[in-house]
This record gives structure tokens, sequence and C-alpha cells, in this order.
């Protein structure tokens, strides 16, 4: 019973989420997408307590292996972070303006901040808060993200064709907060700034009242720290050839080294590492007036350099936090129950109230038809009642329609009939007149006269077609009728090749 309860209760949630009155939840696994590992875990509570068993951190070759390794179901909600993806990530202030016009508006901030082409990237964005400007105008603060989402499109389809049910693709720049905000490491009074060592670049993320406020890219990473000890040097040892393994083994085994001569070769990128998380820090408090950045925390693999969180508060002057786990970010994924911005493609979220999954919702659906059922059942009797009154009504009401309508129709007829009477209208002379002028080649169908103008209209079939036009000048040199017109003409299958069906109108002459 407990069961079924459960799957009732997962069910209802995933109904309210489609129809938007609940936020997203039951993300089940956390998916860290690199170039040559992925991070996967499975968070059922918090962060703090998470099992090994839930944990994967496999070659990208195993990918594929996933729903197997993981003992993933179709039902399971995954949310995917694809590490090195390119998008821009900006913090940006706009003049307040609808909702429905902000990505329109940010579309062309983007391109004048990035000098780059933005009409064919998608944009979502998070907006963070309004300011009151002094001159009394607003402006609204916000967060935007720009992709590419047909490339998002092509990477969530090969996962789909593997079995994983992706429902949330999540930036790092929200999903590394997320863990950092869950384990405690930065409270709301915090302003922490998360600093994301990858392979190639790094992304500094800003963390005010537990949300991000401000993230930016720098072109620095730990394979360029790599490539800063490379090459040739001597020293009293003698002549030393760094090839890249051999600075990757130093990295790995040393950390920052002790020997001035290989540090001489770090030291340049460290500093430059070092200045532009400062210069980071700096424009947030300054060009975006906030409180000062209290504390750094860091993360990614190339965080993990020895001595390299002493360096960075030696040099900075803040306190560096532990470095984060290397699958705080997959675990990061799964704690994120309202995604700020999600990038998953259009094409593949799921349609609000689209369908009927299993048998727990029929059960549900069944349920409600029963409660609708005793319902309408209560008030049958009554509905009854109601429509026999309608009825009665309806039947009063054409029968008031019938008279209204013969009454017309005796008005029209008597003031035609006076008309003809008082001698206004010649009915018996344009009849007359008629029979002299219609050639043998007109077949008659209908002879209309009427009180308002025209007074006459002709219908009929003529069988030379090219005769029509003679007989309209009959009808015009006669002395009864006046202001002949061609209404329309046109061949019919039910006549000869030659054979017009046509309608005239005229007037009789006064």
């Amino acid at each position: 019973m407990k069961i079924v309860i459960s799957r009732f209760k997962r069910e209802v949630e995933s109904i309210l989420f489609d129809l938007g009155l609940k936020a997203m939840s039951g993300i089940s696994i956390g998916l860290d997408i690199g170039s040559e590992y992925f991070r996967a875990s499975r968070v059922k509570g918090s962060a703090k307590d998470i099992p090994l068993k839930d944990i994967l951190i496999k070659e990208i070759a195993y990918l594929k292996d996933i729903p197997r390794l993981m003992k993933i179901s179709p039902d399971d909600k995954i949310a995917v972070n694809f590490t090195g993806e390119q998008l821009i990530v900006k913090r940006l202030s706009l003049p307040f303006m609808p909702v429905e016009e902000i990505e329109e508006a940010l579309r062309w901030e983007l391109k004048e901040q990035t000098h780059s082409d933005t009409s064919r990237l998608k944009i979502k964005f998070s907006i963070l808060g309004e300011t009151n400007l002094k001159d009394g105008s607003r402006k609204i603060d916000l967060i935007a993200v720009a992709y590419k989402e047909k490339s998002l499109e092509v990477k969530v389809k090969e996962l789909k064709d593997i079995g994983l049910n992706v429902q949330a693709v999540i930036p790092t720049e929200f999903s590394l907060p997320a863990y950092v905000n869950d384990s405690g490491l930065a409270s709301s009074d915090d302003i922490a700034a998360i600093v994301d060592i990858g392979k190639s670049s790094s992304t500094i993320t800003i963390v005010e009242k537990q949300k991000v406020f401000f993230s930016r890219s720098i072109a620095i990473g730990g394979e360029t720290i790599t490539d800063a000890m490379m090459g040739v040097f001597t020293s009293v040892e003698g002549r030393m050839d760094f090839s890249k393994e051999k600075a990757e083994n130093i990295k790995r085994e040393q950390g920052i080294p002790e020997d001035a001569k290989v540090m001489a070769m770090m030291r340049p990128i460290l500093e430059r590492f070092v200045t532009q998380i400062k210069r980071s820090v700096e424009y947030y408090e300054t060009e975006l007036n906030s409180g000062p950045v209290n504390k750094i925390i860091l993360a990614g693999n190339g965080a993990r350099l020895k001595g390299l969180k002493e360096y960075i508060s030696g040099e900075i002057g803040l306190e560096v936090s532990d470095v984060l786990p290397e699958a705080a970010e997959s675990i990061g994924l799964c704690l994120i129950k309202k995604p700020e911005i999600n990038l998953l493609p259009e094409k593949f979220k799921e349609k609000k109230g689209s369908k009927i999954k299993n048998l727990s919702f029929r059960m549900a659906l069944v349920t409600f038809i029963l409660m609708i059922l005793s319902s309408y059942g209560l008030l049958t009797a009554e509905s009854v009642n109601l429509k026999k009154k309608i009825m009665v009504c309806a039947s009063h009401l054409e029968a008031l329609r019938d008279v209204k309508d013969i009454r017309d129709e005796m008005l029209v007829f008597s003031s035609a009939l006076n008309k003809i009477l008082s001698g206004s209208i010649k009915a018996g002379d344009a009849m007359k007149e008629m029979s002299n002028v219609v050639p043998a080649s007109v077949m008659l169908k209908d002879l209309l006269i009427k009180t308002d103008e025209p007074n006459i209209e002709i219908s009929g079939v003529i069988l030379k077609g090219e005769e029509l036009s003679d007989f309209m000048a009959l009808l015009e040199a006669s002395p009864v009728f006046a202001k002949v017109q061609l209404v329309y003409s046109e061949k019919s299958e039910k006549y000869p090749p030659r054979a017009l069906v046509f309608k005239i109108s005229c007037n009789l002459k006064r």
C-alpha cells in the first residue's frame, strides 16, 4: 500500500509541475559531463549524507553504460551539465520594462558587450531584483545566459538514445552554488566567490544571499599552468627539459614547487590567475554596489594543485575554503528543485498534461471520474427540470419568431401591392414589353419585380452566348427599361458549350 501511495504522490507532483503549479522536484541523478570524464550522483536527501555507492566517476567512454552502472530507470529524472559548452553568462542591468520585452533587449545588450552575433542564440535569464535610481527611474538586475540550442539538442538526444530521462540542463554557474548552499559552506549572510578551475578555462561565480549574482570566465585553467612549465632551463643540476608529461607529474606530486627555477616558470600564470580573481571581486564590489566578498571557494580538478589554496589566500587576503569534491557539480545538479535557468531544448520538454504514464495515474483518473459522476448524479433531477423549462421557452420563442416573419412578409407584400395598384410600378407594362424583346435563343428562368432599385432581376439561359450583349441592347432601347446591367454570366455543364447562364438587373422608367 505504501508503494502505491508513494507512486501516486510522484504522479501528482509531476502533474502539478506540468501545470506550472509546483516547482520541479524529484531529480534523481545529477550528471556532469566533461571532455575526459563524467561524474554522476544520486541524491536522496542533502549533499552532506550522500553515500559513496551513489557517486560514479568514470571515463567518458563508459557514458553509454551509465543506466546499467547506476541502475537508472526510465522514470529517473536527470539534470545534466555539459562542461565546456560555449555559453555567454553575463550580469546585466536594463531599464525597467515588461518581462516579455526583456529577451530582445538582452539580445542587443549582449551583442554590444560581447561584439558577437547573438541573433542565432537562445537566451534565458533570471531576474535578481530591481534598483531605484536617483532620477526616479528603475532598472532590472539580472543574470543572462546565451547559448546555441542546436548544439544542446544533439547532446541531449545522445543521452535520450541511451535511455536517460533528461529533464534539465543547468550551467556550472548554478549547480556549484547549489552544492555550496546545501553544504553550509556559504550562509545567507556570506558573499562568496566560487572559482571553478577547469582544464583550459576557469569560471568565477559570486553568490550572494545564496543566489548567483555574477559570473565570469577566464582563459586560464590547469592545463595552462602545465604548458607554462614546459621548456628547457639550466640549473646547478644541469640542463632540464620539461615535457608535458614531466610537467604534469611535478604538478601532481609537488604542486607549487619550492624549486625557484620551476616556480619562476609557473609564477607569471599564477599571478595572472590571481589578478583575474581579484579584478572580478573588485568589479563586483565597486561597479555593482555590493558588499565585500568575504570568502573564496575552490572547485574543479585544477584546484587540487598542492599549495594553490594557500597561494591564492596569501595574494588576495581572503579566506579560501577547502576545495570542493570532484562530484560537487553532479550533486549540486540534484539539489536544484526550481532551476533559475533551464537550458533543456524545447523539443525535449514534456508537454503540459501530455500523457497518462502508468497504472497509478490511471487509478487516480478513474477515481476522479467516479467523483465527478457521483456529483453529476446529485444534480441530474434539477438539470432535467431546467431542460424542460428551456424547451418550453424555446418553443414559445420559435412561435414568436414565426409570427414576426409572417408579419414582415405581409408588410413587404402589402407595400409592393400598394405601389403596383397606385401605378408607381407598372408590372403589366414590364411583362408585356419583356415578351416583345426577349429573343428566341433566351430561356427565362426567373423574373423578379421589386419595389426597390433595381426594380427588375432577369435570370435565364441564352443558347448563343455571343448574343447576350444584343439582348441587353434591346432592353436598354426599350421605352420601359433603364439602367440595364449584367450581374453575372457563366458557362454551365447542363447546357451546350456556347450557352451562358446569366442574370441581368434593370429599373423601370417612371
